[in-house]
């Protein structure tokens, strides 16, 4: 039953009600042309994903209070009725609600991009949420076994994973965040844990036992803050009830700028979505020097709306992106620096954060999903100032703040890895160059922060992160967090032959004879479209002549 349940949801359920959330949102563009223009849609053209999104966030939250209901930890055997429905709403969430959330940030949507409906999606679904900032999309999957309390603050990529599979059985329990904690970038919960007030979790670290409000927990081991303790044994309560103020001053001051940053980034992106409205719709007026021929044929219609959704999805998304990843950046930024910037800084750090936001919220999946590998990704990094230099090979990373970062010739970083030069101090945020040499490997899932540089000739395992400011110093391997070094040499493996077909293909002549070969074939369907024979007409009317012939005799 827990196979044919998939099945049907992956064939049937799952493309019909995507069918009828793309077919809402068409109605609504439909309805916006026809009551307000071209103009009026381009204007409002965010509202027509927003309710394919609205309506992705309705059918889940029904299908999770009606399967679901209220959960509470406890165990339940695996493939049974319980995981079935579980399941369902898990692929609900994953190729539903996150998928429409991207497409409504897409266009600019300020009701996708605000922490207000965030924060609303985690208690429709169950969660026990108050004000809090930015969550990773994992957090959506806990459903009633998650709770957040004010202040609490999560980096990048970090998970949190109420249940688990243990033996022949699923396992839910609690996870508590507690008032103004903080979990470090791609820091792992493990169900069942409580991360106390102020308590911290170090980036890549493993949580599975409870912290306390003086703990920091740094991979897997656990730490006393040794700041805290002293503060309070010296200074007494009155010194650490300040301190504690402080604290919940900042996190609501970042809280603040996060709300301001989200507006900002929603203002820009929803202008590029417009003005994309507005000169499709001049192309493919009356007005212009372009025409459209219309065609009757169903199976040419067929065909050109196959062909445009296409040529839609795989290179106009990832071409507007690029060119509004750009855009935006000069609008909004103009340039990154080094420095820090806190509370006297405060508008320039809401459009540096707005950047940051349309940069990960909103183009980078489609610039991501279609550039990673190629020499487009290379060009797009370079093109937002980044200094990159020959024969470098990015694999889909995560690069923030491009103008702080340098990378030598002849550099692979590999799938995922993070350049990230910003990093949050107790004043703000602080932006840091980061320096890669030549000759370097960065493995899949590794951060490096701001003010760290890495020598030429030097090897970072994949999941490794060193600390912040770090010299990587050639002659070794460099993994694990805070990254160590393991002295010896980098294996440097000989580059294979490369195979005829690829050499074939990268030479200029095959593109030459690509491109007659298109032409010859162009010009032979436009020859018989105007009942002409084409290049190989007359022989086939020759075979005719004869079949005719012979039928004759």
């Amino acid at each position: 039953p827990f196979e044919l349940s998939r099945l049907a949801t992956i064939l049937f359920i799952s493309p019909y009600l995507l069918t009828l959330e793309f077919g809402l949102s068409f109605f609504v563009a439909y309805a916006l042309w026809r009551e307000l223009g071209w103009i009026g849609m381009g204007a409002l053209i965010w509202l027509a994903p927003t309710t394919g999104m609205l309506l992705s966030v309705s059918v889940t939250m029904f299908a999770k209070w009606f399967l679901l209901g209220r959960i509470t930890p406890g165990s339940w055997p695996l493939f049974g009725t319980f995981h079935c429905c579980k399941w369902f709403v898990d692929h609900l969430v994953d190729e539903h609600v996150l998928l429409w959330i991207q497409f409504a940030m897409f266009f600019g949507s300020p009701l996708a991009m605000s922490a207000f409906f965030q924060v609303t999606c985690l208690r429709l679904f169950g969660a026990q949420v108050d004000r809090i900032t930015r969550f990773p999309p994992s957090a959506l999957k806990n459903y009633d076994l998650l709770e957040l309390q004010d202040g609490a603050l999560m980096g990048g990529g970090a998970f949190l994973f109420c249940f688990e599979t243990v033996d022949d059985r699923i396992v839910g329990r609690r996870i508590k965040l507690e008032r103004d904690c903080f979990i470090g970038t791609k820091s792992v919960l493990l169900p069942g844990v409580t991360v106390a007030e102020r308590a911290s979790v170090a980036a890549y670290s493993l949580i599975s036992d409870d912290l306390e409000s003086d703990q920091i927990c740094v991979g897997t081991k656990v730490h006393r803050n040794s700041t805290t303790t002293s503060n309070m044994a010296v200074d007494g309560d009155d010194d650490d009830n300040d301190e504690n103020d402080e604290d919940t001053k900042r996190i609501q001051w970042l809280q603040r700028i996060e709300e301001e940053a989200s507006l900002y980034c929603s203002l820009a992106v929803w202008l590029g979505a417009t003005l994309a409205t507005w000169t499709i719709s001049y192309l493919s007026s009356d007005d212009s020097n372009v025409t459209i021929n219309p065609i009757n044929d169903d199976n040419y219609m067929a065909l050109a709306f196959s062909v445009v959704l296409g040529a839609g999805i795989c290179l106009v998304a990832p071409l507007y992106s690029f060119f509004m990843l750009v855009m935006s950046k000069l609008i909004l930024v103009v340039q990154f620096v080094p420095q820090e910037l806190g509370r006297g800084t405060g508008r320039r750090m809401a459009f540096c954060k707005a950047w940051d936001f349309a940069m990960d919220f909103a183009y980078r999946f489609f610039v991501v999903q279609a550039y990673a590998g190629t020499f487009m990704e290379v060009t797009l990094q370079k093109a937002l100032g980044a200094d990159i230099g020959s024969r470098v090979y990015l694999d889909g990373i995560w690069l923030f703040e491009p103008d702080l970062v340098t990378i030598g010739d002849d550099t692979s970083i590999n799938n995922f890895a993070s350049l990230v030069p910003h990093q949050y101090s107790n004043e703000g945020i602080e932006y840091g160059r980061v320096r890669i040499g030549s000759r370097c490997t960065v493995g899949s899932k590794t951060t490096i922060h701001g003010r760290a540089i890495a020598d030429d000739n030097i090897e970072m395992s994949a999941l490794s992160m060193p600390l912040i400011g770090t010299h990587l110093t050639a002659g070794g391997r460099w993994s694990g967090y805070p990254a160590t070094k393991t002295p010896g040499l980098v294996y440097q493996p000989p580059r294979p032959a490369l195979p005829v077909w690829y050499v074939l293909l990268q030479h200029p002549f095959s593109l030459l004879f690509g491109a007659i070969w298109i032409a010859f074939l162009a010009f032979d369907r436009l020859l018989q479209s105007l009942g002409q024979p084409g290049c190989g007409g007359r022989n086939n009317k020759k075979k005719k002549n004869k079949k005719n012939k012979k039928k004759g005799q």
